[in-house]
């Protein structure tokens, strides 16, 4: 899929709205914490800061890494996506961390 097409389809059902409507309240973004985020996941967050769409990044899977390895991968994500590492919240379903 090429840039302009990625753009077609992040629009989607966003194109023309004003981002302050109602109907808009907010997005959560799941990211794999064991994994880098795509270009796909990056775009994603770029259409919704550009949007002014209330953003928050969860990171699944915690319980997957050792204590040392979360912090070194919550800090690389944050990097990748250009955010801070208080604006992303690691969190396991399986053992209910975060």
């Amino acid at each position: 899929m090429g840039a302009v097409a990625d753009r077609a389809h992040l629009d989607g059902g966003a194109a023309g709205r004003d981002p302050q409507s109602p109907e808009l309240r907010g997005v959560v973004q799941l990211l794999d914490v064991r994994h880098d985020p795509s270009e796909e996941d990056r775009m994603l967050l770029d259409f919704l800061a550009e949007i002014e769409a209330p953003t928050v990044v969860a990171l699944t899977k915690v319980d997957k890494l050792r204590p040392k390895e979360r912090i070194e991968q919550i800090a690389r994500i944050a990097k990748l996506v250009s955010l801070d590492t208080e604006q992303l919240i690691p969190f396991s379903a399986e053992t209910n961390e975060w």
